[in-house]
C-alpha cells in the first residue's frame, strides 16, 4: 500500500487520472438519493441533506447526521461488549426484510398491526429520519403476491425477485427506486414455500426447494408428500423478461426432498467454482444450472452430521443460521431440525465449511456459549460473525429464549459473549447489517411466544474506545466519493476519504435478504487497495463467482478497527446500468464538456456541458433516468424540467415527447443499457429496433444501425455525470381525500387533492389491475369500477429529483341498495328516535336485563331488569322492545318512553328460545326454540302464537330479507358427519352446517343451504374443516347474499385419521360462509369462505348500511374483523374488548358498536375516516360498561374470562383456542376429536354443564384430570399456550402429568378457571315433558324399563351417575380407535350423567351413537325389547332437572350386593359394577353384565340370610372358577382355584328362625365358561335349591 502524507490539496493534479479511471468503470446504479458536488443541498422526503463539500469523483456521498447514534446510551463495557438499544416500534412484524440501494430497509410478509400471515404490506423504513412513525412509508396492495414465506434475490438489473410463499408459484419485481411492485407473469412450476433463491454471477436468479404451503409434517411420511406432489425437487431457473425454466437435469430427493425437511430453506451459495453449493438438512451437494445443454445437473457432495436428533443436537436443518464469512468458507451453526414445530432441542455447534477445492471440507470451531435453534448469524465488516436471537428447544420462549449476543472470530475460532437483548428472537427473525455498521434485529413470531412488532439495533464493539471511566463513540472513518455507484468483477473501485488518515482494510459485505434467520446472499470480501492521499484505489476480484450481482456495502476501516459508514454499491457482471430516479447527464465520451440534452423544438441534440453549466445548459440535459416504459429491465429518459415527456424515436431522430400511454410509444422510448461499443461506459440500444443504438451524428441524437468503425463506436458511447438539481421541490404533505362509497358501474369517483406546483408531477393507481396512470403536472382525476368491491388507491407525488411520497386509502364501490333493509336477530340493537341520536339496546346476559345507551355520548342511561339469561332484541312495529329470555322462556316486552316491561309472554316451557326477528312488513315476529327445536310466528302486536313449525336441532340465529319473503334460520351445533366415530369421516354429499331458507308465504319445508366441510390444506393462515357454532345470518343491504360467522372444526384431522396431529391452530379456525341469495337455489359460494387467521370463532356480523363493508365479531381474539364483503378479503381488524359477542353499525354508517360479553363493556368506533375518506387509521373508541354491579363472585368473573379468551398467550398460541370455543356457554359442540395424538382417542366433546367442576367425579371420558386445573396441560400442549401456572412450579415434580402433583394452589388465574367451571352446577328442564313439567305417558313407563334393567347400577343417585374416581366401564364400545388413557392403555370409560342427555348428542365417548336408542342397544348384553327401547330413551330424554334422583328397586329383600372387579382372582383391580342379586348364573362364555368382561374378573357378594326355620342347613356352590363362602363369619367353602364346574358343599349350620346370619360370597372367573350357583338345603328338605332373593339382603 502507498500512500501520500498530503491532505485534500492536491486533488486538481489528480482529476485526469480520476476521470480516466471513470471512463474505464462504467456508470452508476440505482441510486435514488441526489448526488452533488460543490455546496449543494437538496430536499429528500423532506429533510435537509448535506453533501461533502467538494469531490473530485463522480459520485458524492452525502455526510449527514445519523439519528441511530445520537442520544445513544453507552454503558461502560460497551468497547467490549457491545450495547443493545431501546426497543423500537415497527410498523409489523417483519418477517421478511432486504437492505435497499439507497440504504432503506424494506419489510413484508405480515399486516401492518395485525398479527397474521399475509405478505401483502410492504414497509420500507427510512434509518436517516429515525424511528418516528414518518420514518416508515407502509403500503398494502390486495393484488400484490403473497409474499409471506417467500425467497427474495437481487437480480442484475437492480430489481429485487420476491417469489413463492403464500402465493407459491407467483412472483413480483419489486423496483426500490419508487417504491412499487409489480406482478411478475412468470409463473412457477412448482409451490416455493421456505424456498431459497440464488443470484447467479450472469444476473440470473436460481430457485431451490421449497414445498407447498403449511406442509412442513411431510418428514413424518416423506413417501406419501412425494407422491403427493408437496415438495418441490427440480431447481428452476429465472431469466429476466422470459421468465421460469425447469432445470429438469437438477431434480434430486436427496437436496429437495421431504426426507428431514431437506426443502426447506436449503443453505446453498454460489461456489468459487460457479457452481452452486448447498446444505440440506444432513446432505450436501454441487449444483451445475449449466450441465447438459441447460437442464443442469447435481450431484452429491456428502453427508452433512446426519439427522436430526432428539438426544444429541446437531447444526442441521433450516433451524440454523449460516454465513459465507470468506469467499469459499461458510460458518454454519446451531439449530437441529427442519421447522418450528418439531420440539428438539437446540444444537449448540459450529463448522467451517471450506468450498475452494473439489471437495468440501468441514471443520468443527468452537461450541456457542448457548445452544440455539433460529439463531441470525450477521458478518460483520471487521469479518468476524455476529449471532443474536434463537432458543434452546423448539420455539420456545420463556426460560428457553437466548438473548445474549454472541460474536466468532474467524482468525481464533473462538467465540465471545456480548451483551444482551430485550426481546425473543425465534421463528420468523432476522437481522440486517445496516450501512452505518450496526445490526438491525427484527420480527419473530406469527406464530410463536411473541409478536414481535419491533426491532432493536445492536452496536457493535468496534463502534467504541474504551476511556478512563468506561467507553464512548469511536472516531471514525469518513468516505466522500466514489468513481461509480455500479462496478463489474475486475472493475476499478475508487473511494475518496475525508483526509488522508490511513486506512487499513477495504471491505465488501455482500446483504441479500434475510427470512427465517438465513440471509441467503451474504458475503464478504476483503480486498487489496492502494491509498495516495485521501484517495483509494482498489481492482475488484474478477470473478462473478466471488462477487455475484446485487447490492454490496463498502466498508472503509482503521487502524484501530472502526468501520466508516458504508457506501451503497452494485456489481454487475454482464450489463451497464444506470442510476434510476435522480438527475443525472449523460455526457458524449468523444466531445469534451458535452452530453445529450434537448432543443427548444424538442429535439435531442448534442449540448454543451461544461464542468459549471449554467442552469440553462443544465435543465437542456438534465433526464431522470425511469425503468422502461416497455420493459422494466431497461430504462427510459424522461425530462427533468418536463416531467411526463421521455426522450423517443421517431422517424430514427430522437426527441421529447409526452408519454401518450400507447405500445408504440412506450417502445419507442424505452432504450437496454449494455457495456459502451467504445470500450468504457455505455451504449444504449433501442428496445424496438435491437440493430439501432442512440448515437450523435452531426450534432444530432439518433438511432442508428451499429456498425463497428471507431468513429461510431465513440459516438454511441455515453459516460453517467451526476448532475443535481440545486434545490428540489419540496414534497407535499397528502391530505384525506373524500372516498365516501360509490356505486358500481355508474358512480365517478373525482379526486382533486389541488397539490400542483412546479416540479411535481403525479400518478394514480386504482388497484383494480388497470395500470397506473403515467405522471402527469396535474394531482386530478376520476375514476369508475365495474364491480363492487373495495380497493386500494394510491396517489404518488414525485419532485424533480426523484424522490416520492405516497398516501393510499380505500375506495368502496357498492351495489344500489333494496329500498327496505332486511333485520337479523342480535343481541343489540340501535334504537331510532324523533329527536336526538338513536338509543343503544344491549343485553347482559349474565344480569337478566338490558342496557340502555345513549348512542352518540356511550352514556348509560338505564338497566331493565328482564327475565332469565335474555338472548335477543327486536324492535316491533308498534316500537316497542322484545327480549326473548332463554332460561325463563319468555318474552319481555319493554316500553321505550317508560323503559319498564309492559308485559310477558310466556313460550312453551323450559323450549330455550334464542332469537326473535320482526319481518320488515311488520307482518310476524319470528322466534327460534333452542331446546324444543321449533320455529314460531307471533303476532307482533299481541305476541299471540300464530305458527308453530318443527326444525332441525339447535335452530338458533334468524335473518329475514327487505322483503319479508325469506326467512333464514341457522342451527346453532352442526350434525355428525358420517363416520365422526370412526377413523373414516365422510365429508360428501349433503352434509354440513345448515341454514334452512322459508318461504315466509307457504312455510313449506324450507330448503337447506348446506355449509360443506372445507377441504383446503392445513397451514397456519386456512384450514380444513366443517362449520359449527353458526352465528345469526346477516342479509347484504342489496339482498344478493348473506354471511354467516362460525367456526371450522378439523374433524377429519388427527394422527388416526390423517396422520397429523391436531394443533393449536388446524383444530378450530374462524371463519364466515357466504351464501348466494340470488341463485335460484340458494347456496354457499365456497371460493369466498373467509377464513379468518388467529381466531377460532366468529359470533356475530353486520354490514354497513352501503353493503361494502363486513364486520364479524372474533370472539377468541378480541377483534372485530373487516372485510370486504364483495369479494370475502379481510381487510383489517379492529380491537375490541373480552369476548365481542353482538355488532350493531349506526344508520349513518359512521359507528360501530361492539358488545364485550366478558369485559361487560360496549365499544363505540368511529368508522367516519373509514366512510368519508377510506381511512383504517381510526380513532381510540370510546369504551362503556353495561352493567352497574357485577353478579358473579370476583374469582368466578376471573374464571369465565379466562374461559372465553385466547388472546391472552399463556391461554393460547395466536389467539386461536379459548375454552369457549368447544364450550360455548358451558355446553359441548356435538364433534368428536382425534385426540389419538395427544394421549387419548376418539373422543365425543362432553358438556360442563351441571357437572360442577368435579362435583361428579374426574373429569373426561378416561377420568385422565383429577382437577380442573389439569386443563393446564392442554392450555399448553394443545392450545399452544405458555400456561397460567409459572414454569417452575408446572414442572416441578410430577405436576406437569395430568393425576400428578396437585396444580391448585399454583396459581390464581388457574384456579379462577377451575372456579368458573365448578360454579356450571345446574341442569337445564327437559322441554320434553308436558306443559305441567310431568312425565308424558312413554317416559313413565321407560321409567319402570330403567328400574327393571337396574340402569341405577351405573346411573344412579342424584346426579344419575356413579362415576368416581377410578371407576371406568367397558359396555362393550372399546375398540382400536378408543385409543389409550394418558399414553397408557385405556381400560374403561367413565359413566356420564344422563340429566342433558337428551341435548348432548353424539353419544358415547366416541360419538358413535348417533341417537339415544342406539347408545342403549351399544350397551353389550342389555337385552330389551322395542317397546321398552323406545319408552327407556323417552324417559332419558324427560330426566332434566326434574327428576330428584335416579329410580331403582327396593334393596330390602332384593338380594346380596355384589361388587365386580376388573381382573382374575383378586380385589385390587377397579371396581367395574355394582348391583344388588341372587346369586345363581351360569353366564357360559357370555359376559356377567354390561361393563364387565367376559373373562377375568373377580366378584364379591355380602349381606345377609333371613332363616326362615330353625334347623340345621347346608350351603353349596356350582362353580367355575374359584369360589369361598362365609357364613355366620365362618368360612364354609374354600376351592378358590381355576376348574371345571365343580359343586362344593359346607358343613351342617345351625341356624334359628327369623335370625339374619351374615354371608360373604367369593369368586372368580379366568376363562372358558362362566358359572356360579349359591344354594341351600333347609330343614326337612333333601334337595338343594338357590337361596332366593327374598332371602338376601343387602
Amino acid at each position: 500500500m502507498t500512500r501520500t502524507p498530503t491532505g485534500r490539496t492536491g486533488r486538481i493534479g489528480l482529476s485526469l487520472l480520476t476521470l480516466a479511471l471513470l471512463a474505464s468503470c462504467g456508470g452508476q446504479q440505482d441510486t435514488p438519493a441526489p448526488e452533488a458536488s460543490a455546496t449543494a443541498s437538496v430536499v429528500t422526503d423532506g429533510r435537509k441533506t448535506a453533501l461533502a463539500a467538494t469531490t473530485r469523483l463522480a459520485v458524492a456521498l452525502p455526510t449527514e447526521a445519523d439519528p441511530l447514534l445520537s442520544g445513544l446510551t453507552i454503558p461502560a463495557d460497551a468497547a467490549t461488549r457491545g450495547v443493545w438499544g431501546p426497543v423500537q416500534n415497527w410498523p409489523m412484524n417483519a418477517i421478511h426484510a432486504a437492505l435497499l440501494p439507497d440504504g432503506k430497509v424494506l419489510s413484508y410478509g405480515a399486516p401492518q398491526n395485525t398479527d397474521s400471515q399475509d405478505g401483502r404490506t410492504f414497509s420500507v423504513w427510512t434509518p436517516s429520519l429515525g424511528f418516528g412513525t414518518g420514518a416508515h412509508a407502509t403500503s398494502f396492495e390486495a393484488g400484490r403476491v403473497n409474499s409471506f414465506c417467500s425467497t427474495a434475490a437481487w437480480l442484475g438489473d437492480g430489481r429485487l425477485l420476491i417469489s413463492g410463499g403464500n402465493t407459491p408459484r407467483g412472483s413480483m419485481l419489486y423496483t426500490s427506486t419508487t417504491l412499487s411492485s409489480v406482478n411478475d407473469t412468470a409463473q412457477l412450476a412448482d409451490d416455493r414455500w421456505y424456498a431459497t433463491m440464488l443470484t447467479l454471477p450472469d444476473g440470473r436468479a436460481v430457485m431451490l426447494g421449497g414445498i407447498d404451503p403449511y406442509t412442513e409434517g411431510m418428514y413424518q411420511n416423506p413417501d406419501a408428500a412425494i407422491a403427493s406432489g408437496q415438495v418441490s425437487m427440480t431447481p428452476e431457473l429465472y431469466t429476466p423478461g422470459t421468465g421460469w425454466r425447469s432445470l429438469t437435469g437438477a431434480s434430486s430427493r436427496l437436496a429437495f426432498g421431504p426426507d428431514h425437511l431437506r426443502a426447506s430453506y436449503p443453505r446453498a451459495w454460489v461456489a468459487p467454482n460457479g457452481e452452486i453449493f448447498g446444505i440440506s438438512a444432513d446432505q450436501m451437494w454441487w449444483l451445475d444450472v449449466s450441465a447438459g445443454g441447460g437442464v443442469g445437473a447435481l450431484r452429491p457432495a456428502g453427508t452433512f452430521k446426519g439427522a436430526p436428533s432428539a438426544t444429541a443436537p446437531l447444526n442441521v436443518g433450516a433451524t440454523n443460521s449460516a454465513v459465507m464469512f470468506a469467499p469459499g468458507r461458510i460458518l454454519q451453526l446451531g439449530g437441529n431440525g427442519g421447522f418450528n414445530g418439531d420440539g428438539l432441542p437446540a444444537s449448540d455447534m459450529a463448522t467451517v465449511i471450506d468450498i475452494n477445492g473439489a471437495t468440501p471440507v468441514l471443520t468443527e470451531t468452537a461450541r456457542m456459549g448457548a445452544p440455539r435453534r433460529f439463531p441470525s448469524a450477521t458478518v460483520l465488516p471487521d469479518g468476524q460473525v455476529l449471532v443474536t436471537g434463537g432458543t434452546r428447544r423448539g420455539n420456545n420462549g420463556g426460560a428457553d429464549a437466548v438473548y445474549a449476543a454472541e460474536r466468532w472470530n474467524p482468525a481464533t475460532g473462538t467465540w465471545t459473549t456480548l451483551a444482551s437483548a430485550a426481546r425473543i428472537r425465534v421463528y420468523h427473525s432476522g437481522a440486517l447489517l445496516l450501512p452505518n455498521a450496526t445490526v438491525l434485529s427484527l420480527g419473530g413470531g406469527t406464530p410463536g411466544p411473541v409478536y414481535n412488532q419491533n426491532v432493536e439495533v445492536y452496536y457493535p464493539p468496534y463502534l467504541f474506545r474504551a476511556t478512563a471511566t468506561g467507553s464512548e463513540l469511536a472516531p471514525r472513518p469518513v468516505m466522500t466519493g466514489l468513481n461509480a455507484r455500479a462496478h463489474r468483477p475486475g472493475g476499478t473501485l475508487q473511494v475518496e476519504m475525508l483526509d488522508s488518515a490511513p486506512v487499513a482494510r477495504l471491505v465488501l459485505v455482500k446483504g441479500g435478504t434475510v427470512t427465517h434467520s438465513f440471509n441467503n446472499g451474504q458475503r464478504f470480501v476483503e480486498l487489496a487497495f492502494t491509498q495516495q492521499a485521501d484517495l483509494l484505489t482498489a481492482t475488484l476480484p474478477a470473478s462473478g463467482n466471488t462477487l455475484p450481482p446485487g447490492l454490496w456495502q463498502l466498508f472503509a476501516i482503521d487502524a484501530n478497527g472502526v468501520p466508516s459508514r458504508a457506501a451503497l454499491i452494485t456489481l454487475n457482471p454482464g450489463a451497464s446500468t444506470l442510476p434510476q430516479g435522480t438527475p443525472l447527464a449523460l455526457a458524449a465520451t468523444h466531445v469534451a464538456d458535452s452530453a445529450m440534452a434537448v432543443a427548444a423544438d424538442g429535439l435531442g441534440v448534442l449540448g454543451a456541458l461544461p464542468g459549471l453549466p449554467s442552469e440553462a445548459q443544465a435543465t437542456a440535459a438534465r433526464l431522470v433516468v425511469r425503468p422502461g416504459l416497455a420493459d422494466a429491465a431497461c430504462v427510459s429518459l424522461e425530462s427533468s424540467a418536463q416531467p411526463g415527456r421521455f426522450l423517443r424515436h421517431a422517424g430514427y431522430r430522437v426527441q421529447l415527447a409526452g408519454n401518450d400511454g400507447s405500445d408504440l410509444f412506450r417502445n419507442d422510448a424505452t432504450f437496454c443499457p449494455e457495456p459502451g461499443l467504445a470500450g468504457h461506459s455505455l451504449t444504449l440500444r433501442s428496445k424496438n429496433f435491437p440493430t439501432h443504438v442512440l448515437r450523435e451524428r452531426d450534432g444530432q441524437l439518433w438511432i442508428d444501425p451499429q456498425a463497428d468503425d471507431t468513429r461510431f463506436r465513440n459516438s454511441a458511447t455515453w459516460a453517467v455525470r451526476a448532475l443535481p438539481l440545486g434545490t428540489a421541490t419540496p414534497l407535499p404533505t397528502l391530505p384525506p381525500l373524500p372516498a365516501a362509497p360509490l356505486a358500481a358501474g355508474t358512480g365517478v369517483a373525482s379526486y382533486t387533492p389541488g397539490l400542483e406546483a412546479a416540479g411535481l408531477s403525479f400518478s394514480w393507481s386504482f388497484g383494480d389491475g388497470s395500470p397506473d396512470t403515467p405522471f402527469s403536472a396535474s394531482s386530478a382525476t376520476s375514476k369508475s369500477w365495474a364491480a363492487p368491491g373495495v380497493y386500494t388507491v394510491t396517489l404518488t407525488v414525485r419532485n424533480e429529483a426523484g424522490d416520492t411520497r405516497r398516501t393510499s386509502f380505500v375506495q368502496a364501490v357498492v351495489a344500489p341498495a333494496t329500498a327496505v333493509a332486511a333485520r337479523s336477530s342480535s343481541a343489540m340493537l340501535l334504537e331510532p328516535r324523533s329527536a336526538g341520536a338513536a338509543r343503544l339496546w344491549v343485553l347482559n346476559p349474565d344480569h337478566d336485563n338490558v342496557a340502555v345507551f345513549d348512542s352518540a355520548t356511550m352514556a348509560r342511561t338505564a338497566l331493565v331488569n328482564v327475565g332469565a339469561a335474555p338472548r335477543s332484541i327486536a324492535r316491533a312495529p308498534d316500537g316497542t322492545l322484545w327480549v326473548v329470555n332463554r332460561d325463563s322462556a319468555s318474552i319481555s316486552v319493554i316500553d321505550p318512553a317508560t323503559l319498564a316491561v309492559l308485559r310477558t309472554t310466556a313460550l312453551p316451557r323450559a323450549s330455550q328460545p334464542q332469537a326473535i326477528v320482526f319481518s320488515p312488513d311488520g307482518s310476524a315476529a319470528w322466534v327460534t326454540l333452542g331446546a324444543a327445536a321449533r320455529l314460531l310466528r307471533l303476532n307482533p302486536a299481541t305476541g299471540a302464537q300464530t305458527g308453530a313449525w318443527a326444525t332441525g336441532p339447535e335452530p338458533r340465529g334468524l335473518a329475514v330479507s327487505g322483503d319479508s319473503a325469506r326467512l333464514l334460520v341457522a342451527r346453532f351445533i352442526t350434525a355428525p358427519l358420517p363416520g365422526e366415530g370412526t377413523a373414516t369421516v365422510t365429508t360428501a354429499g349433503n352434509v354440513g352446517g345448515e341454514v334452512w331458507v322459508y318461504n315466509t308465504a307457504t312455510m313449506a319445508a324450507p330448503a337447506t343451504v348446506w355449509l360443506r366441510h372445507s377441504d383446503r390444506t392445513d397451514t397456519e393462515i386456512q384450514g380444513s374443516g366443517i362449520p359449527n357454532y353458526l352465528g345469526a345470518p346477516v342479509i347484504a343491504p342489496d339482498g344478493r347474499a348473506a354471511w354467516v360467522p362460525s367456526k371450522q372444526d378439523n374433524v377429519r384431522r388427527g394422527t388416526l385419521r390423517n396422520g397429523v396431529n391436531l394443533d393449536f391452530q388446524n383444530t378450530v379456525r374462524a371463519i364466515s360462509s357466504r351464501i348466494d341469495l340470488a341463485a335460484a337455489t340458494p347456496t354457499e359460494v365456497a371460493a369466498l369462505r373467509a377464513d379468518h387467521d388467529n381466531a377460532s370463532l366468529a359470533s356475530a356480523a353486520v354490514f354497513d348500511p352501503t353493503g361494502a363493508y363486513l364486520f364479524v365479531a372474533l370472539e377468541t381474539s378480541r377483534q372485530v374483523a373487516v372485510l370486504d364483503a364483495a369479494r370475502g378479503t379481510e381487510l383489517v381488524r379492529l380491537e375490541a374488548q373480552l369476548a365481542p359477542q353482538a355488532l350493531a353499525v349506526a344508520a349513518d354508517g359512521r359507528a360501530l358498536f361492539v358488545q364485550n360479553l366478558m369485559s361487560r363493556s360496549v365499544s363505540r368506533i368511529d368508522l367516519t375516516p373509514l366512510m368519508l375518506n377510506g381511512s383504517f387509521a381510526l380513532p381510540a373508541a370510546t369504551v362503556a360498561s353495561s352493567i352497574a354491579t357485577e353478579r358473579l363472585s370476583a374469582t368466578v368473573l376471573r374464571g369465565k374470562q379466562l374461559f372465553h379468551d385466547a388472546r391472552d398467550p399463556r391461554l393460547a398460541r395466536d389467539s386461536y383456542m379459548s375454552c369457549a370455543s368447544c364450550h360455548s356457554d358451558g355446553f359441548h359442540d356435538g364433534r368428536t376429536w382425534d385426540l389419538t395424538g395427544h394421549g387419548e382417542g376418539l373422543r365425543n366433546t362432553a358438556s360442563l354443564r351441571g357437572r360442577a367442576g368435579l362435583g361428579q367425579g374426574r373429569l373426561h371420558w378416561t377420568q385422565n384430570f383429577d382437577e380442573v386445573q389439569d386443563f393446564e396441560t392442554q392450555i399448553r400442549n394443545l392450545a399452544g399456550g405458555t400456561g397460567l401456572m409459572a414454569d417452575a412450579a408446572y414442572f416441578s415434580g410430577t405436576r406437569a402429568q395430568p393425576l400428578g402433583l396437585a396444580k391448585a394452589g399454583q396459581s390464581a388465574d388457574l384456579d379462577a378457571l377451575a372456579a368458573y367451571v365448578g360454579s356450571l352446577n345446574s341442569f337445564a328442564p327437559s322441554p320434553a315433558r308436558s306443559a305441567t313439567g310431568a312425565l308424558s305417558a312413554a317416559a313413565s313407563a321407560g321409567r319402570t324399563v330403567f328400574v327393571n334393567q337396574q340402569c341405577a347400577a351405573c346411573h344412579g343417585g342424584a346426579a344419575f351417575t356413579r362415576s368416581a374416581a377410578d371407576n371406568r366401564f367397558d359396555i362393550g364400545t372399546l375398540k382400536p380407535a378408543s385409543g389409550r388413557r394418558l399414553n397408557g392403555t385405556l381400560d374403561g370409560i367413565d359413566i356420564p350423567t344422563l340429566r342433558d342427555v337428551a341435548h348432548t348428542g353424539p353419544y358415547l365417548h366416541d360419538g358413535s351413537a348417533a341417537s339415544l336408542e342406539a347408545a342403549i342397544t351399544a350397551h353389550a348384553g342389555a337385552l330389551i325389547g322395542s317397546t321398552d327401547l323406545a319408552n327407556l330413551a323417552q324417559y332419558l330424554r324427560e330426566i332434566g332437572n326434574e327428576e330428584t334422583s335416579a329410580p331403582a328397586p327396593a334393596t330390602s329383600g332384593a338380594g346380596l350386593k355384589g361388587d365386580y372387579y376388573a381382573g382374575a382372582a383378586s380385589f385390587g383391580g377397579r371396581l367395574l359394577l355394582s348391583r344388588t342379586e341372587a346369586v345363581d348364573f351360569d353366564w357360559g362364555t357370555g359376559r356377567p353384565a354390561v361393563g364387565v368382561p367376559a373373562d377375568g374378573f373377580t366378584v364379591r357378594w355380602s349381606g345377609t340370610v333371613t332363616v326362615p326355620t330353625t334347623g340345621t342347613y347346608n350351603f353349596r356352590t356350582v362353580s367355575d372358577d374359584g369360589v369361598r363362602l362365609w357364613v355366620g363369619g365362618t368360612q364354609r367353602i374354600n376351592n378358590w382355584t381355576d376348574h371345571a364346574p365343580t359343586t362344593n358343599t359346607s358343613a351342617n349350620i345351625s341356624l334359628t328362625a327369623g335370625q339374619r346370619v351374615a354371608v360373604v360370597l367369593e369368586y372368580y372367573e379366568r376363562g372358558g365358561g362362566a358359572q356360579i350357583r349359591l344354594q341351600w338345603r333347609v330343614p326337612g328338605s333333601s334337595s338343594y335349591v338357590a337361596v332366593p332373593a327374598s332371602r338376601l339382603n343387602h
